[in-house]
C-alpha cells in the first residue's frame, strides 16, 4: 500500500494496493527505486523519500525510507 501521494493522475495516491513487480539497483548493490503495479492497470516507479532535520536529543537525523507499507489483510470498518 502507497503511504503518500505519489502520482494521482496515475493513481498512485495514499491508500493505494498494488503488488511489488521489481527492485531497480544502483552499483553498490543499493535498492534506489522500486517498480509497483498498481491494481488499477497502471505501474510507477516510487524512489526513496527522505525526512531532513529530525532533531533528537540534539541532534539531526535524516530518514531515508520507500512511500510503501506491506498490507497483506486489510479490511475496512
Amino acid at each position: 500500500m502507497i503511504t503518500k501521494n505519489v502520482d494521482i493522475r496515475n493513481g498512485a495516491v495514499n491508500g493505494a494496493f498494488g503488488t511489488v513487480a521489481k527492485f531497480e539497483k544502483n552499483g553498490q548493490n543499493e535498492v534506489n527505486r522500486i517498480i509497483v503495479r498498481l491494481d488499477c492497470g497502471s505501474e510507477i516507479g516510487l524512489n526513496r523519500t527522505v525526512y531532513e532535520r529530525l532533531y533528537v536529543h540534539g541532534k539531526a537525523y535524516y530518514k531515508s525510507t520507500f512511500p510503501l507499507m506491506r498490507a497483506f489483510a486489510i479490511t475496512g470498518h
